[in-house]
């Protein structure tokens, strides 16, 4: 559902983090040069040889985890980290690192990244540490991926409270999401706004607040930010597609027709804007078998999760094309066949709509008018 979104410490400070002005002696010292000079096989066979050795040591097995995960070794990274928690389980840069591990696993193997276990991890971290942004803010992005939406707003807040988290887009944008999930759609909107603030270029803050424009119909806002959006991203269709709705709302129906015709051309899977080129050519009076292709097309792309309006809109442009053969229906049974099978069409996407209102209203009409035809033969 999001981009990723993690922040991390830079690894050399990690391995520092807990040492203070503790003298480094032996393989933790050998190991440690290697570390800081980026000769990490070394540090490896030094510290594997020094857990041999001592394998009660957590700082030993610390070093070690951050060793594989530089080396993006994450499972063997986690395995280490497991052990540095199991001897000391105050250290909350391991129960961190050990999360963000669980986001990434090793990228020559199948395994996904494991949430569950990334929100336990930071949720340990926070509680040791619960004033850090990097740890509240990777919490709140975890919940997010959970979607534990109501549960990631606590420390998605308390992050963009923070100095760091003021000035950090990913956080705005996390929280921003959050609050959108959790309906709160104006303070939603600030916060989106912000994160698009924050880093203009990057084009996922205005894709959410796109989508939360069309909700608060506010349509000049989404032609404005369409435009930035197709800057961003001039070949991808999502930008176009947010340039067209706005073209509705103003009724320049020609111009979001070949708004929405790009966006398709760049991703023929976007059902939104195939839906929204049915609307547009409705609005422009173009044909009716236009009309249905652009909505049927929609739908078919939607699979289980279909909005009842589509289902009513491509009842209606069925319901347009029977009354063609309206007229002619009385007299002529090629008429009447062809809108009997229109007529039938528009009822059944009329029933397929649901509670939609304005459906069940055409679904009454449409029944009047078949059962009107039918007692002609």
């Amino acid at each position: 559902m999001f981009a990723k979104n993690l922040r991390l410490y830079g690894c050399a400070a990690i391995a520092g983090l807990f040492l203070g002005s503790v003298c480094l002696a032996g393989y933790y010292e050998d190991a440690y040069k290697a570390y800081s000079e980026n000769n990490l096989d070394e540090a490896i066979k030094i510290l594997e040889e020094g857990a041999a050795a001592a394998p009660n040591d957590e700082q030993l097995q610390h070093l070690l985890g951050q060793t594989y995960f530089k080396k993006k070794q994450y499972d063997k990274a986690i395995e280490s980290l497991k052990k540095t928690i199991m001897l000391a389980p105050e250290i909350d840069a391991a129960h961190f690192l050990l999360g963000y591990c669980y986001t990434l696993r090793d990228p020559k193997t199948d395994k996904k990244p494991d949430w569950f276990e990334a929100s336990n991890s930071f949720a340990k971290a926070v509680e040791l540490k619960p004033d850090k942004f990097n740890y509240l803010s990777n919490y709140g992005h975890a919940l997010l991926e959970l979607k534990k939406y109501t549960q990631a707003l606590a420390p998605l807040k308390q992050a963009f409270d923070t100095e760091e988290g003021s000035k950090d887009y990913k956080t705005a944008m996390d929280y921003g999401i959050a609050l959108q999930a959790n309906k709160q759609t104006e303070e939603a909107i600030k916060l989106l706004e912000k994160a698009a603030e924050l880093n203009p270029e990057k084009y996922q803050p205005l894709v959410y607040l796109g989508n939360l424009y069309i909700d608060m119909n506010q349509y000049e806002a989404l032609k404005s930010l369409s435009e930035k959006l197709i800057a961003l991203q001039p070949d991808v269709g999502r930008g176009y597609t947010f340039r067209g709705i706005g073209q509705i709302q103003t009724k320049d129906y020609a111009a979001a027709e070949t708004s929405f015709r790009k966006a398709i051309e760049l991703d023929p899977q976007d059902a939104t804007a195939y839906y929204n080129l049915g609307l547009a050519l409705d609005g422009k009076g173009a044909g009716n078998q236009e009309m249905i292709d652009a909505f049927a097309k929609a739908i078919n792309l939607s699979g289980s999760n279909v909005p009842g309006d589509w289902y009513y809109r491509l009842g209606l442009a069925y319901e347009k094309e029977a009354g063609i053969d309206k007229e002619r229906a009385i007299r002529n049974d090629e008429s009447r066949a062809r809108c009997l099978r229109n007529l039938n069409k528009a009822r059944e996407f009329y029933t397929k709509a649901g509670d939609n209102a304005s459906a069940k209203r055409q679904l009454g009409s449409v029944n009047e008018q078949i059962r009107n035809l039918e007692t002609i033969r």
